[in-house]
């Protein structure tokens, strides 16, 4: 998905994307940014470098959304392959994600041994003294949500005594310091998706999900919301009476990273000194290509303090317009706002009412209005109250001029009946 900013930054303090919404993420926005930025650390890891450079098209994420976790290195990107993950490798996104996402996942790919078919890997090894002589071996990757962390990798026991080595996949689960492993019995699984859910303010939910089967536990854990978009390996040795621990299992691959599916509510007031029928809208906006589209539109009426009607808007293919589905009446209205509530990156809202066209930017925030102006021939000078206060005027047809005191004229000789101009909301001095 390719993304490149529109217009110029006009505040860098409020030129936010989805600005005071309550699932709505500010993140900062720079001169040069080259792109829109998303409301989540979603990435297809096959793909997608961790380190972007600021030159180069990203998913329509912030070029440094992915950071190294203190004291940990990043994992090596291999192009159609994936983040590999070996010792000491840890990755996070460079800010925390609306508290309304519930979950997020990821895609771990695992080298053999598969999991077991039908038999548990022995955990522990005993000598004629009853203690265990072993070498343990647990390795992984997985994610991390607070103090949670859930990974799939190798668990492999070194039996000295016996001279016996065993070893299979396995599921890692981390709460605080507590270890605990899993062996599902799934056979030949290369891929698994691990997840971690939010249940409530104290519970969690991990899931695990292959081509074999499901595995899930419910326990007890609150989680933070702080740069919970994590992944990192997981590496545990121990050697029991001198017995050496094996070598762990690497690489693994990370495939992929995305949360659940989030919705944002974009509220636009109209002007109510502009508003006309009929009202028509057109919606510009990307899709993130990690969930279904969903995109709904209203048009809100107020009528008095805290009633609402609202009207639903269709999209009609044919005039790549969003028509009302009933009709629409001003008359003892209050205020008229737009109600978008959509999983796309929202880029522009242009509102036709009447016979001009009203331009609504999220970013960076402007207002545009091409103003369709009905004229005599011989007329010089456009009408008090068409051009509408604080707006500047941008550029008008070839049969008409911006005289030196801010009129406008048209020319004699041209038979047009109407005048198009752009304007432009005057917001201050641009940074």
């Amino acid at each position: 998905m390719r993304i490149v900013r529109r217009g110029r930054i006009l505040d860098p303090v409020m030129d936010d994307i989805f600005p005071n919404q309550v699932d709505g993420k500010r993140l900062s926005r720079f001169s040069d940014d080259n792109y829109i930025c998303a409301r989540n650390a979603n990435v297809d890891c096959t793909t997608t470098h961790h380190t972007p450079t600021t030159y180069t098209y990203d998913d329509g994420t912030p070029t440094t959304r992915w950071v190294s976790v203190a004291g940990r290195t990043l994992p090596q990107y291999v192009n159609n392959v994936g983040w590999q993950f070996t010792a000491n490798n840890a990755i996070r996104s460079n800010y925390a994600i609306a508290s309304s996402v519930e979950q997020f996942s990821a895609r771990v790919v695992i080298p053999e041994p598969y999991f077991p078919v039908d038999v548990i890997p022995r955990q522990w090894c005993l000598a004629n003294a009853e203690q265990d002589v072993a070498g343990k071996t647990i390795s992984g990757t997985g994610i991390r949500w607070g103090n949670l962390f859930w990974g799939v990798g190798h668990y492999q026991i070194r039996c000295c005594q016996q001279s016996l080595v065993e070893q299979s996949a396995c599921l890692i689960l981390v709460v605080g310091s507590n270890v605990q492993y899993h062996f599902p019995l799934w056979g030949a699984v290369s891929e698994v998706d691990l997840t971690i859910q939010r249940v409530s303010s104290t519970q969690a939910r991990v899931i695990a999900t292959s081509s074999a089967g499901t595995f899930q536990l419910n326990i007890t854990q609150s989680l933070s919301y702080s740069n919970s978009y994590q992944a990192e390996y997981f590496l545990q040795q121990l050697s029991l009476g001198g017995c050496t621990a094996p070598a762990p299992i690497s690489p693994y691959t990370l495939k992929r990273m995305q949360s659940t599916d989030v919705q944002y509510t974009y509220t636009q007031p109209l002007d109510s000194n502009l508003l006309a029928t009929p009202i028509y809208l057109q919606i510009k906006s990307y899709p993130d290509v990690f969930t279904t589209p969903a995109l709904s539109v209203n048009l809100r009426l107020e009528i008095a303090d805290g009633a609402y009607i609202d009207i639903p808007y269709q999209y009609n293919s044919n005039t790549n317009l969003w028509h009302a589905t009933q009709s629409v009446v001003l008359d003892g209205v209050r205020l008229v706002s737009v109600v978008i509530t959509t999983n796309h990156i929202l880029d522009r809202l242009s509102v036709l009412m009447g016979g001009a066209v009203l331009h609504y930017v999220p970013a960076p925030h402007q207002v545009e209005w091409l103003a369709v102006v009905p004229i005599e021939l011989e007329q010089t000078g456009i009408p008090s109250g068409i051009i509408p206060s604080g707006y500047d005027v941008l550029g008008t047809p070839d049969y008409a001029r911006v005289l030196s005191d801010g009129t406008i004229a048209v020319l004699p000789a041209q038979h047009a009946r109407v005048i198009t101009m752009h304007l432009r909301e005057r917001l201050g001095e641009s940074v």
